[in-house]
């Protein structure tokens, strides 16, 4: 599992604070398309506007260093760092802390994708410390599973937290 080779502490030494594995009927790369593509994104977070790649790399949309900038429905600007980037096995990213808007510092975010019989298995991993974290664990989590049940109408499956 591509999860496994990703070695996070090289990101962070924050806690692992949720993961959340989620069975669906599809393929990895349509998994992993669904949750990187920036306008596949804004129909997947229902709460993303606009979602907008810097890459550091010419002709490549994405890789590593490039900058994913979050513009959420609120009006808030979520930036993220992208650490990790092996289509259609993994992707990690890091949270900018400097402009964070939930004031989470050292966040890393892992993707896993896994091909089953079936289909494919994501396993989603939030890395971070807060000055509350359990409340910040319930956020994250209710965002984690209106994702997973918006990628559920499409494709069908379960989860698991």
């Amino acid at each position: 599992m591509c999860s496994a080779q990703m070695d996070i502490t090289q990101w962070t030494a924050a806690p692992l604070q949720i993961t959340m594995t989620a069975t669906l009927p599809t393929t990895a790369d349509t998994l992993f398309h669904a949750l990187s593509d920036p306008v596949v994104m804004c129909q997947v977070f229902s709460w993303m506007d606009k979602v907008t790649i810097t890459s550091p790399k010419t002709g490549e949309v994405q890789a590593v260093g490039a900058i994913r900038r979050c513009v959420l429905e609120n009006g808030l600007v979520l930036e993220e760092e992208i650490i990790e980037w092996r289509p259609p096995q993994c992707y990690a990213f890091r949270g900018i802390d400097a402009t964070h808007p939930f004031g989470m510092r050292s966040h890393v975010g892992a993707l896993s994708f896994t091909s089953i019989e079936g289909g494919c298995q994501m396993t989603w991993q939030h890395y971070f410390e807060h000055s509350n974290s359990s409340a910040m664990r319930e956020q994250l989590e209710r965002s984690m599973v209106a994702v997973v049940d918006a990628l559920r109408r499409q494709f069908g499956g379960y989860a698991s937290t």
